[in-house]
Parts: C-alpha cells; structure tokens; sequence
C-alpha cells in the first residue's frame, strides 16, 4: 500500500481578508465569519467564531481585499488533505466544518458522512487546511 505523507501546520497567528467596511483595531476581539470565509471585528451575527485578537499595528478598515493579521488566542494545530473534486472546499468555506470523503480526502458535502474538523485554509496546490479534535 502506498504511502501517504500529512503536512501538519501549528498556527499562532491568522491573516484573512478583513470583510468590507469592518474595523479592525489592534487588541480587540477577530472573529471569523463561517457565512463567507472573511475576519470580521465583532458584531451581531450567528455566524461569527472569537478567533483572536487583531494583532499589533492594525487599524484598517476592511475594503473587500484588505488582509489584517490575528493573534489567535490558542495555537491551532492543522493537517493538510487533499480537496474533493466533485464536492470541493472553497475558500469561502473558511470557518466551516468540512467532511471526510474517504480516507486521504475532505469534502464540503455532509450527506453521510462524518465531521472532519474546521476549515482553516484552502490551497489549490497544498489542499485544505483542518483542525481536527474535540473543540471543533
């Protein structure tokens, strides 16, 4: 049987797209928004996961292409997979949960099957970014 090699990521900071018109200044609470994938400062909405705090030197206001950096309140320990192609993670999916296709794939689709972890990352050439584990 072949053998599969698992790239394993530890990140202690985060950096995203900060969602249009948000503020983000440093030392206050990032959320990531599973709605689209974006950083977001806090607000009203269901959607919103406490990631961090913005890190130092950032004041910007988020125009749609924006990135601001986060100093994620816990190292977060993520494994690389390969993307499904039929039903793949897309890079809005950031935040969301992802679901295990087989066993070396994660998938978007959630129809049978069992919970892989949170989406972190998307890469066409390095596949999706997961953190598996109980505080998903």
């Amino acid at each position: 049987m072949a053998k599969r090699t698992v790239r394993c990521e530890t990140l202690s900071y985060f950096t995203r797209v900060l969602k249009s018109a948000d503020v983000a200044e440093e030392g206050n609470i990032a959320c990531l928004d599973t709605a689209d994938g974006t950083l977001r400062a806090v607000a009203t909405a269901t959607t919103l996961i406490p990631i961090g705090v913005f890190d130092e030197g950032q004041n910007l206001t988020g125009n749609g292409t924006l990135t601001a950096r986060v100093r994620l309140f816990q190292e977060v320990r993520c494994y690389r997979f390969p993307n499904d192609a039929t039903n793949p993670v897309l890079n809005a999916h950031v935040g969301q949960l992802c679901y295990i296709k087989n066993d070396g794939t994660v998938s978007i689709l959630a129809t049978g099957r069992s919970v892989a972890g949170r989406v972190w990352d998307v890469s066409a050439t390095l596949g999706v970014l997961v953190e598996f584990g109980d505080e998903v």
